[in-house]
């Protein structure tokens, strides 16, 4: 990353900030490098008030909201048909007749290098991109859940309808093409954005301050960033997160239920990583919330950023369009805070002073009794950050909740399942499968081994774990989670090296054995004889790993 990019990105806020507010409301800013009055459009980055409905905006964590089970069980039967379609497919026999796993693709953290792997490694499931042995198991998921890099991805594919990757790589027109095809510089620096969308970006975010919403670099880096994944008018500042439940594949319950994470910080918090005991907040289409104790609660995305006491919103009037879909995305991927702060020049006062309290995102409290939280419970605002700041980078956290009852989950990953151990155990989540100490990972080098956790533990999920290994040429999993420029040529070998992940670089064996991993919990008891040779491959078992 430049230098200049930071340098520009907390100028633009210490910019924002510093603007009279007339000037704003004119939308007419007055610098000697910047005059610039919006055209007349109906979409705004601020936030705008509408009515309260009726209903209570937050309700506590005792459960799934009415809205998401009723979505999975529409997808249910859908994910059924696809998976059953695959299995059939096989050369073993695999009985197909029993109740079949429900089953979540889970990504993870990692910049861009996360964002290009994950759109490969779900291209390799996805029937209308290929005729791997894996593809047409995408149908069958019936969660996809990720943070930070691999959210870039998941909102960009969201906000196209769920797009294949083949359609954003070769459709002209949308400026996602940089993310999936490359030569990418995300900020301020980016050449290809001209002068008046680095003007429009500042505006964008002088209204939000304007309409009396707080503001931080975080919303100077979505306004950054949604040029670079979201089509539409001003880089798709009208797209919000619940949004996504108007597209016509979320409707027709056609599409993994999509989930990302951010984690709660204290106030101008800076350490990295946070301490594993990082709350964690998940963002959904319908709801935005945390099971974590002290929190338990979720409240409606639509009205996010209503200020709510108790269960009801203080006056009559509720805040809409928070939920951009950039500043979602964003608040889950907010590398500027580790970045900035290595790169930001020491020599200005003003920069520094800022360094320690704008880069997170901040989101209006939900005040009430039923938060005990220290990082809340003094608080008038919410602070997020990174979703894989916790050095959890895995965004398995959401599957192992009881209510979403999931058996499989298909994660490509380097290290962070122990940390997601480390963290289930804290929270008691049982769904959980053993994991080993990063020790046993590196002693029996099991950091370049695809792995079956959770073979052998019928109430645990089972992860299949696909370690980050550079099929398409050396080094290609090893670029840094903060280099945010890529060319062409890395973007592809990325997705490349994602979809040979997938397929474990089209071993003939592999799409047998992912089916009888999948199959185990569902029916151990009917599973075909060419199981028993994959397990003894691929199970961690007796707290050793057996060798490949």
């Amino acid at each position: 990353m430049h230098l200049s990019t930071c340098t520009q990105v907390v100028l633009a806020l210490y910019t924002i900030s510093h603007l009279p507010r007339t000037a704003i409301a004119h939308q007419d800013l007055p610098l000697s490098h910047l005059n610039l009055r919006r055209a007349t459009t109906a979409e705004s980055y601020a936030p705008s008030k509408v009515p309260c409905p009726s209903q209570p905006l937050i309700r506590a964590a005792t459960g799934l909201s009415s809205q998401e089970p009723a979505y999975i069980f529409a997808k249910k039967p859908k994910a059924d048909f696809a998976l059953r379609t695959w299995l059939n497919s096989m050369s073993a026999n695999f009985s197909t007749n029993s109740t079949l796993p429900s089953l979540a693709l889970v990504g993870s953290g990692g910049g861009l290098r996360s964002a290009s792997q994950f759109a490969g490694f779900t291209q390799a499931f996805d029937r209308r991109d290929g005729t791997t042995g894996v593809s047409g198991l995408y149908g069958a998921f019936i969660y996809q859940a990720t943070l930070s890099g691999g959210a870039w991805y998941l909102m960009a594919q969201a906000a196209h309808d769920w797009a294949s990757v083949s359609y954003l790589q070769r459709t002209t027109g949308i400026d996602y093409i940089d993310i999936v095809r490359g030569d990418v510089m995300l900020l301020i620096v980016n050449e290809k954005l001209c002068a008046d969308q680095r003007r429009m970006k500042i505006l964008d975010v002088a209204e939000k301050l304007a309409a009396g919403y707080p503001v931080t670099a975080a919303d100077v880096y979505a306004r950054l960033v949604s040029y670079m994944l979201f089509n539409g008018t001003d880089g798709g500042v009208g797209n919000t997160l619940s949004g996504l439940a108007s597209l016509p594949s979320f409707m027709n319950h056609s599409v993994p239920y999509p989930i990302i994470t951010s984690i709660g910080v204290a106030p101008g918090s800076c350490q990295f990583p946070a301490p594993l005991s990082s709350m964690t907040y998940e963002y959904t289409a319908y709801e935005f919330g945390s099971w974590d104790s002290g929190i338990e609660a979720f409240v409606n995305t639509t009205y996010l950023g209503t200020n709510i006491v108790e269960t009801r919103p203080v006056g009559n009037e509720c805040t809409q369009g928070f939920d951009n879909l950039g500043f979602v995305t964003g608040s889950t991927s907010n590398v500027l805070l580790i970045v900035c702060s290595v790169s930001l020049p020491t020599g200005s006062t003003e920069i520094t002073t800022m360094e320690n309290t704008t880069l997170v995102s901040s989101l209006p409290l939900l005040r009430g009794d039923m938060f005990s939280s220290p990082l809340v419970v003094n608080e008038t605002q919410l602070s997020l950050n990174d979703g894989g700041r916790a050095d959890n980078e895995l965004a398995l956290y959401p599957m192992l909740r009881p209510e979403r009852d999931i058996d499989v989950s298909p994660t490509p990953n380097r290290y962070s399942l122990t940390a997601t151990y480390n963290m289930s155990l804290a929270s008691n989540l049982t769904k959980m499968p053993y994991i080993p100490l990063l020790s046993t990972f590196a002693t029996d080098n099991m950091s370049m081994q695809t792995k079956f956790f959770g073979c052998d533990e019928p109430d645990a999920i089972t992860i299949i774990w696909i370690p980050l290994v550079s099929w398409v040429s050396p080094n290609c999993c090893n670029l840094s989670t903060f280099d945010l420029e890529h060319s062409y040529k890395t973007t592809d070998t990325l997705i490349r090296n994602g979809g040979l992940m997938a397929t474990q670089g089209g071993d003939a064996e592999w799409p047998v054995c992912l089916a009888c991993a999948i199959m185990k919990k569902a029916s151990p008891e009917n599973l075909p004889g060419a199981c028993e040779e994959c397990f003894q491959r691929y199970c961690y078992r007796n707290g050793t790993a057996t060798s490949t």
